[in-house]
């Protein structure tokens, strides 16, 4: 488990970038995190 910002941020470090997310799904609000290749200039 972890913390939703650090999840994210270790994510978008690894060059990915979250479009999309749901929360509180499930009985223990769970969230769906999207994320997408970022483009490289």
């Amino acid at each position: 488990m972890y913390l939703h910002d650090e999840l994210k941020d270790a994510i978008e470090a690894g060059g990915l970038k979250l479009i999309d997310e749901i929360g509180g799904i499930g009985q223990f609000s769970y969230s769906l995190l999207r994320f997408r290749k970022e483009e490289q200039p």
